[in-house]
């Protein structure tokens, strides 16, 4: 097997960007629980993007998820039908 020590490079380089990026990413949490660990920031993001999607499909506006007050379907990609009325809940992508 070749191994040419850019590619050794980049992949340490890549592995230490990923632990320092993880690790600020687990620094709020770790505040309020001193035991978080890369498991719980793992489970964290899961949850977080399963719901957002969940909730995508099934019709909740992103204000009502507590996005704010410029929180809409405009900036998740969902048309209205146009009559003023809910939107689609499936929407063709």
């Amino acid at each position: 097997m070749n191994v040419k020590e850019t590619a050794v490079t980049n992949a340490a380089n890549l592995s230490l960007f990923m632990v320092n990026f993880s690790a600020a990413l687990a620094e709020p949490f770790r505040r309020q629980n001193p035991n978080f660990s890369m498991l719980d920031l793992k489970s964290h993001d899961r949850g977080y993007r399963y719901a957002s999607e969940t909730t995508i499909k099934m019709g909740v506006s992103q204000q009502r998820r507590g996005r704010g007050e410029h929180g809409g379907w405009g900036d998740v990609g969902v048309k209205s039908r146009g009559n003023g009325g809910p939107p689609n809940r499936f929407p063709c992508r």
